[in-house]
């Protein structure tokens, strides 16, 4: 993690309403499959809480994204959550779901 002061006037916009992508990540029979949600309406803490809930408890996983328009598509924030695709996973919260969770 690197922490560091920053310009807050640097900023040259800001969103009071963003909008979430939640992929979620299923096991298949030979392989993985994922579904995408988008989420608006909803602050961080909300979309992610909603994530869980909507989760597969038998060990699904889920990456949520903020999602942000531009000129030529959507650029995805990956904010947390984990991709069994990926050969190795980042640093931060792993996004596996179980009961316990």
């Amino acid at each position: 993690m690197d922490i560091r002061a920053v310009d807050p006037g640097d900023a040259n916009r800001s969103v009071d309403t963003p909008v979430y992508r939640v992929e979620f990540w299923h096991r298949g029979t030979e392989a993985f499959w994922s579904e995408t949600i988008e989420v608006g309406g909803a602050d961080v803490t909300e979309a992610s809480a909603w994530a869980v809930a909507k989760s597969d408890p038998e060990g699904s996983t889920f990456l949520l994204y903020l999602a942000e328009p531009t000129n030529d598509g959507v650029t995805l924030h990956r904010l947390t959550g984990s991709d069994p695709t990926e050969a190795v996973e980042p640093s931060g919260f792993g996004g596996r779901l179980s009961q316990e969770s």
